[in-house]
């Protein structure tokens, strides 16, 4: 377990550093009543909804989850 402890922060700084370069990107060019998660979490950060942010962010977590694991099963599945 230890030695996990280093990747598991690699990918949160990564996660971050993600997420802040689409959240960018997606002020630049979202059309308005077209938010997506990123723009909507920084829209309750920024009103100091911190509670409805978090719940954004654990839906996104989640999503993002389902989806690795749906891949690594699928590549299991390939060998």
């Amino acid at each position: 377990m230890p030695n996990a402890v280093y990747g598991i922060l690699a990918g949160t700084i990564f996660s971050f550093i993600e997420m802040v370069n689409e959240l960018t990107a997606s002020l630049f060019v979202c059309k308005p009543g077209w938010e997506t998660i990123t723009i909507q979490m920084f829209v309750e950060i920024t009103a100091g909804r911190l509670p409805v942010a978090a719940a954004y962010a654990v839906f996104l977590f989640l999503a993002s989850a389902l989806l690795a694991v749906a891949a690594m099963r699928l590549a299991a599945r390939g060998r």
